[in-house]
């Protein structure tokens, strides 16, 4: 710059502010440049990406096209196999009959090979929820999403047992039967109809208005399908003579390629998968992707980091303090034992709730947090504490997994490898615990926890390398009694001569 001149920048996310200084003619201009946020504009923290919305349509066009494809395609194919009328009045007066009806009479009663296309457009058409995931508490929209799918899938369960149901069709047909109500004339009479049968009516069965009152997810609706095809075969007539081999596996096939996860016209699913290239690099080592919160060192981390944040103010004191030893390996463990926490379980593990304090002259308001000033922000749990070392290893007594570090690094990697949504990972988990050495209720035990595993594109901003470097500086107070916060261990490691890099074991690059 000009003699006598001085600038300043305000540099923000979406702004930058610039004053301009000219000490010789004592003169100052200021100025404000504001680009567009890539968020809606909101009240209450962030706003959503304003590219959602319609991110969250295209999604439900490729649904509903994907939907209507599957339909036609198998509607073509019953066609072309005789299970289905090509005339369209043939194919309305098919379509009238009762699909629930049809499917509680095809476990006991020879179906024509129509009636039995009829069933197969109605399976394919409602076939169930494809394995719902394990809420997280700590996620709102599954909890509003999948727990409630779950739990009508957990009710409908029950109500199979309830009224003695083989499949999920039955229970429909038979509910639907006892609900139905007569059909009064103007006399106040039960109608009748040509045949002298009462004419019923009965509200329509489906979870509509958002009641989920009914609910199968796919396993329930793919094990009615086979009762189905093993009844009609058993029961002969006309129909059973379709019932090839061949065809079954046209219409459902569990085999599976890059591609799919299921074949077959009626239950054919695509495999998930999420794009790591899309979940970012690492702030300190951008070769490196982030960690999944799954990871031992990302959940340990994660609690460390919160815990070296809390300060407390003590009965008598005017300051906030940070904790001692005793007390923050107190609250870490508490944090590793629990699913979820809250402020009342800090206040446990520090013994300053209302229970450790009612024996003392003290109450709970003569000691303060910090983190009570933002009482809505949950602390940060271990899931891997939780569900797995305190819940599986320890409980079991396979230590010699935690004493061995190749062991644990091996089944870290197994927890993080393996999905709980694909029913050949489970063997494939046990069968890498089986070589670990752990015993059958171990095994059992650890299948269990890692069925709750957080979703893997829940991750945070650093790698596990970067964590494992971080983390010797974070789980130990300096000299002044004080807990480094990621900032400070930061330096520390950059400025530590004796320093080792987690990854090759050697001093850390000049980059590092």
């Amino acid at each position: 710059m000009g003699r006598g001149v001085t600038i300043g920048l305000d540099i923000g996310s979406n702004s930058v502010g610039s004053a301009w200084v000219d000490e010789d003619n004592q003169f100052i201009e200021v100025g404000c440049s504001v680009f567009p946020a890539g968020v809606e504009d909101s009240d209450k923290g962030r706003g959503a990406p304003k590219n959602q919305a319609r991110r969250e349509k295209r999604s439900a066009r490729r649904n509903i096209s994907r939907r209507a494809s599957r339909k036609r395609k198998l509607r073509r194919f019953l066609i072309g196999n005789g299970m289905m009328p090509r005339e369209r009045e043939s194919s309305e007066l098919l379509m009238q009959q009762d699909p629930w009806e049809l499917r509680r009479s095809a476990l006991s009663q020879p179906l024509t090979p129509h009636q039995f296309g009829r069933v197969l457009l109605h399976l394919a058409q409602r076939r169930g929820a494809a394995g719902p995931r394990v809420v997280d508490e700590e996620d709102k929209e599954s909890a509003d999403s999948d727990g409630r799918v779950k739990d009508a899938i957990d009710k409908t369960r029950d109500l199979l047992k309830e009224h003695d149901c083989k499949t999920f069709g039955q229970l429909v047909a038979t509910i639907a039967g006892l609900e139905s109500k007569n059909v009064l004339d103007s006399a106040g009479s039960p109608k009748v109809d040509d045949a002298g049968a009462p004419v019923q009516f009965r509200q329509k069965v489906r979870n509509s208005d958002g009641a989920f009152r009914f609910h199968a997810d796919r396993e329930m609706v793919r094990d009615e399908f086979l009762q189905i095809w093993n009844a009609q075969i058993a029961l002969g007539g006309e129909l059973s003579e379709f019932l090839t081999d061949e065809l079954k596996q046209q219409l459902d096939s569990p085999e599976r390629d890059e591609t799919w996860r299921h074949k077959g016209l009626l239950f054919q699913q695509r495999n998930t998968y999420w794009d790591v290239g899309t979940l970012g690099r690492c702030n300190l080592e951008p070769s490196d992707r982030v960690a999944p919160f799954a990871d031992y060192y990302a959940s340990r981390f994660r609690v460390i980091e919160y815990v070296n944040n809390i300060r407390i103010k003590r009965a008598g004191n005017d300051a906030f303090e940070p904790l001692t030893i005793q007390e923050h390996a107190a609250v870490v463990e508490k944090l590793g034992s629990q699913k979820t926490a809250t402020i009342k379980t800090i206040r446990s593990a520090l013994g300053i709730d209302t229970a450790s304090l009612k024996k003392t002259n003290y109450s709970v308001h003569d000691f303060q947090l910090n983190l009570e000033r933002d009482e809505e922000r949950p602390p940060n749990t271990d899931w891997f504490a939780h569900a797995i070392i305190n819940s599986a290893l320890a409980e079991n007594d396979a230590v010699s997994v935690l004493d061995h570090p190749g062991k644990f690094r091996r089944l870290n990697k197994a927890i993080l490898r393996f999905d709980p949504a694909e029913d050949a990972d489970v063997a494939r988990l046990e069968n890498t615990l089986d070589h670990l050495g752990l015993n059958e209720p171990t095994i059992a035990a650890v299948v269990a926890g890692w069925r709750t595993r957080p979703k893997l594109e829940k991750r945070g901003k650093l790698s596990r390398r970067a964590i494992e470097n971080l983390l010797p500086y974070m789980q130990q107070p300096d000299n002044d009694g004080h807990w480094l916060t990621q900032i400070e261990a930061r330096r520390e490691f950059a400025e530590d001569v004796s320093a080792v890099d987690s990854a090759t074991g050697k001093s850390p690059t000049e980059e590092q």
